[in-house]
Parts: structure tokens; C-alpha cells; sequence
């Protein structure tokens, strides 16, 4: 059987039954090692040929699931990652504006209050808005494009603009994969993961990596359902009243991301490689006459690297900043112009370890070092994030 469609929502009471209204995303993934576990124990007595029958103990999910993190479904990992977003606005105010010239990437919102439109082809706009009656909700039109006199224009549902500050509150969501036998049709089966708490995100800029933005989420959950267990279940897209929206795979592009620290560009240090895994430390416990389990979100923390080549002035501060484990702002921001979405991280306190340099015959001396995000003292480490996107979450 091969997956046909992975469906999650946010849950947080934690039953696996989204109520009338609930929002269902259809999320991309590349891959998924989500497992339901349960123990056996077989008991042999002392003096008898035959034990006694099996126990079995919680049966309880985890494993981790693979997925290119895209501008819809970035809300949905930072939320689950961070917490939920601190506020949610509108992206921009601006509003599409008669005989004005735009580039490739601008964002203007339509009148409509419903779509924004995104800059494809750089020109004048004409004398009258793009009419876009044929498309009455938000969804509708998504990505069709609009000629308007010289410029050309993506529809997109309104943009948003997400900001997001790690908190002790992580909402758990509920995965239900469903799988198939494709052109041979036959019966389903179905697996949900319930009380699924993703435990890091590891965020990765890598030279040699200037595609797109990849992650994998370990996850620890509470409980197991589906078609091996209930022979009756129901898919949760069957349920009256939930809305299913399905995401993009538009991914984010490294040839349009922006890193700097304390203030001078990754162009201008020569970094070749930066990477850091916000770390959750979850860890799960079974309930006792439950079949289930409990899931404990331990002290955040923020490690990773830092390398680059020794090219210039710049790289010499950064290491001596480095060396004297002096305090360093680092913010990252990748994005698709073709899309209009964005994210933008920041780390506004990091420190590293004492650089190690590496001299060579065939390239310029390297540098790398060990770093950490912490505030440090009573505070705890603070992890900020800005999402742009057209999916309108909500737990």
C-alpha cells in the first residue's frame, strides 16, 4: 500500500475527533517513520511447560516525520515547535494602486479583503484593480495569474504574517495517514497518531545545500488509532463540519535567503555552514490504566555550528566575538518572491566556543565553532520567529 493523503489538526484536548469548524490540513511529507509500540511480556512459570498468557502493556506512538518545510505549512511547525503565535496581522497594509510601478516579489491586497496579489512579472499596473469576482472565497484563484497592463500578478488567499516567541505551551496535534493500493483501488487503511508533540527543529544553512529549506521532526504522542485497531473507524475528513485545506509544496529558495549576524551579512563572513536544533527534550511516560501516555516538554535549548572561510576583516571579528564568547544576534530569513512567503528567524543570543582553524593546500584557511542560544542566569533561551503565509491556523 503506498500513502495517499496525510491529514493533522490541532487537538488539544487530545481525543482524535476534530468538532465542526476544526481546520484539517493536508500537509506535504517526504517521508515518515511514525510507529505505534506496545510491549509484550510472556511469563513462564517455574515446574510447567506452558506460560502464562501474554501482557501487554501502553500502546503509545512515535517516530518522526520528514517534510520540506513550505510557506504553508511553516505556521503549522512553528506553532507546534514554539507554541502559539503571539500575535497574527496582516502582512502588509499596502493596497493595489493605479498606474504604479511594482517588482517581482511586492505584495499588494486587493480590495476584496480576501486576496493578496503577488508580483510575477515586474511593470505598470493599469487604471482599474484586476477583477477577481470570479473568485468569491479566499481559496478560490490560488496561484492563476492576472495581467495588469505591464505587470503581471499571482492570486493568493491574504497574506498573513505570523510572529512567533518559544513558550512552555507546545499544542499537540493529531496525523492521520491514510494508505491505498493506488490504480488497484480496493479497501483504505488508516493510522492516527494522537497527542503528537514535535520534539526540535533543527534549522540547517548549508553550503552545499541551496535548494530548499528540509527538516526532520521527531515526535512523542499519546495514543494510537485506526483500521488495524477499530476495524470500524472512520477517516477524520469524513467528519461533519471540519474544513480541509491542503498545502502547497511551495518551498523556500536559498538563493533568496538573507543571514546575518550582529548585523553583517553572511555574503560579507564567508560562512559556509550554520546550523542549530531548537530542542524541546521531550520525553513520554505510560499512564497507568490508560493505554496511554504522557508526554513531558523538558528545558529548551538551542545548539548547533557555526564554519566559514577566513576571508576578510569581518571574519576576523566575528572569531575573536567567537573566541571571548562575546554575545552574537543571528537572524535568518529565506523566501519565495514567486509565493510572497517568508520566514525569519532570530536568535538574539548566541555564544560560541573557542574557533578551531583548519589550514590547507587547496583552499583558504577554515574556521568552526560550537554554538549555543541561551540567555542565561534565571531567563530562559528565547527563540524568535516571523512567518509569512496565506494559511489562516487556529488551534
Amino acid at each position: 500500500m503506498k500513502v495517499i493523503k496525510v491529514l493533522a489538526f490541532f487537538d488539544t484536548a487530545q481525543t482524535g475527533v476534530p468538532v465542526a469548524g476544526t481546520k484539517i490540513y493536508d500537509i506535504p511529507l517526504t517521508g515518515n517513520t511514525l510507529k505505534a509500540s506496545q510491549p509484550m511480556e510472556v511469563l513462564q512459570i517455574l515446574g510447567q511447560r506452558e506460560g502464562a498468557k501474554p501482557s501487554f502493556g501502553n500502546l503509545k506512538p512515535s517516530g518522526a516525520i520528514d517534510s520540506p518545510v513550505t510557506g504553508d505549512l511553516a505556521p503549522l511547525v512553528f506553532t507546534a515547535v514554539m507554541g502559539a503565535p503571539v500575535s497574527t496581522v496582516d502582512f502588509t497594509t499596502d493596497v493595489w494602486a493605479a498606474t504604479t510601478l511594482y517588482a517581482v516579489g511586492d505584495v499588494v491586497n486587493h480590495s476584496n479583503g480576501l486576496h493578496s496579489l503577488v508580483c510575477q512579472v515586474a511593470g505598470t499596473s493599469g487604471a482599474t484593480e484586476p477583477d477577481l469576482s470570479a473568485y468569491p472565497t479566499a481559496f478560490d484563484g490560488r496561484g492563476l495569474e492576472v495581467t495588469d497592463d505591464t505587470a503581471i500578478w499571482a492570486i493568493a488567499p491574504k497574506k498573513l504574517k505570523y510572529t512567533f516567541k518559544t513558550g512552555s505551551c507546545l499544542p499537540p496535534l493529531t496525523i492521520e495517514i491514510e494508505r491505498g493500493d493506488g490504480c488497484a483501488g480496493g479497501a483504505k487503511q488508516y493510522e492516527k497518531y494522537i497527542g503528537l508533540r514535535f520534539g526540535q527543529l533543527p534549522i540547517t544553512f548549508a553550503g552545499g545545500d541551496i535548494t530548499m529549506l528540509k527538516t526532520s521532526f521527531p515526535v512523542e504522542g499519546s495514543q494510537v488509532d485506526g483500521t488495524l485497531k477499530n476495524p470500524s473507524y472512520a477517516s477524520i475528513s469524513t467528519i461533519a463540519g471540519v474544513e480541509i485545506i491542503n498545502l502547497l509544496s511551495n518551498t523556500y529558495s536559498k538563493d533568496q535567503s538573507v543571514a546575518t549576524i550582529d548585523g553583517v551579512t553572511t555574503t560579507a563572513l564567508k560562512l559556509t555552514d550554520f546550523g542549530v536544533t531548537v530542542n524541546n527534550n521531550l520525553s513520554s511516560a505510560d499512564l497507568i490504566g490508560g493505554n496511554a501516555a504522557y508526554v513531558s516538554i523538558g528545558a529548551l535549548d538551542v545548539k548547533g555550528n557555526m564554519s566559514g572561510f577566513l576571508a576578510n576583516g569581518d571574519v576576523l571579528a566575528l572569531e575573536q566575538q567567537l573566541a571571548n564568547h562575546s554575545s552574537l544576534r543571528c537572524e535568518f530569513t529565506l523566501g519565495n518572491k514567486s509565493s510572497g512567503d517568508s520566514i525569519k528567524i532570530i536568535l538574539p543570543e548566541t555564544t560560541g566556543s573557542y574557533p578551531t582553524v583548519t589550514d590547507s593546500l587547496t583552499e583558504d584557511s577554515k574556521f568552526s565553532a560550537e554554538i549555543s542560544s541561551s540567555k542565561g542566569g534565571t531567563e530562559n533561551t528565547t527563540v524568535y520567529a516571523e512567518v509569512v503565509s496565506s494559511i489562516p491556523y487556529s488551534l
